[in-house]
């Protein structure tokens, strides 16, 4: 899944109780804290490997990886709201 096929329009959240939409929307804010910490992560190893001339495969996959980290963030920010 990938965000635009989600099930963000889905009606069972609205049966949900206040206490239970806290608690997921508590559980998502914290994995969309999470998926940012790993992006930065991954972003922050860029310069250091390309110092050491890691080779562009590694390189790649860490700017990749970030960038969907940060796209994950989002994801779970919505999830949370909703």
């Amino acid at each position: 899944m990938y965000g635009s096929d989600l099930p963000f329009g889905d009606p069972s959240v609205a049966t949900l109780s206040t206490a239970q939409r806290a608690a997921i929307a508590g559980h998502w804010r914290h994995r969309a804290r999470s998926e940012l910490q790993v992006g930065r992560a991954f972003a922050a190893m860029v310069p250091l490997l390309r110092q050491r001339r890691a080779s562009s495969a590694v390189l790649d996959r860490l700017e990749r990886g970030a960038d969907e980290e940060v796209r994950h963030s989002e994801i779970c920010s919505r999830l949370a709201e909703t």
